[in-house]
């Protein structure tokens, strides 16, 4: 049919510019220790992971855990799936 790996080029400067920009963003919706999860999240998994994925869900803090809400169920597989062993404790 046609279809073909076509590979991309991401700048990592500015990959890890928009990740750090989201997360500064995030201040106003979230608290602090959800921003100081974002912040390793991005130094363990990188910029072009952090962007692809975590930019697509919010944390929130609920009775001193930080709990993730992904924009829909296929989101939240993904990452449990792919990144769960980042989040075991």
């Amino acid at each position: 049919l046609g279809a073909k790996d076509i590979p991309v080029q991401l700048d990592p400067k500015t990959e890890q510019s928009r990740a750090l920009d989201h997360i500064q963003s995030s201040t106003n919706t979230e608290e602090e220790s959800c921003r100081n999860i974002r912040s390793l999240i991005l130094k363990k998994l990188g910029a072009n992971t952090y962007n692809a994925w975590f930019t697509k869900v919010k944390f929130v803090e609920v009775s001193g855990e930080i709990k993730m809400k992904a924009e829909n169920k296929f989101i939240e597989d993904y990452i449990l799936q792919h990144f769960g062993s980042v989040f075991s404790v």
